[in-house]
């Protein structure tokens, strides 16, 4: 039986969002850019990707609005990057 639309897409956004992830462990780009990328692929897909929720409900952050970018911030992204990384692999 071939594949839904629907799984397609969420098996194509899991792949970004694993490459992304990635990029924020390992800190090869910058972790507020890679936030905001997670950001719009879970806007787009939030049902797909429920899984990243916990990377928008940091207590003091709105991730659709204003907020400052501290140290402890990205700090906190990239710790709950590699959980998802872990949750992601099983």
């Amino acid at each position: 039986m071939p594949l839904r639309k629907s799984q397609i897409r969420r098996a194509r956004d899991i792949e970004r969002a694993k490459n992304i992830l990635v990029a924020i462990v390992e800190q090869k780009v910058e972790t507020y850019v890679c936030y905001r990328q997670l950001n719009l692929l879970y806007c787009s897909n939030s049902s797909g990707l429920a899984e990243l929720k916990p990377l928008f409900r940091i207590a003091g952050v709105d991730a659709n609005g204003t907020f400052s970018v501290t140290d402890e911030l990205l700090e906190q992204i990239v710790a709950i990057s590699k959980q998802l990384l872990v949750e992601f692999s099983k």
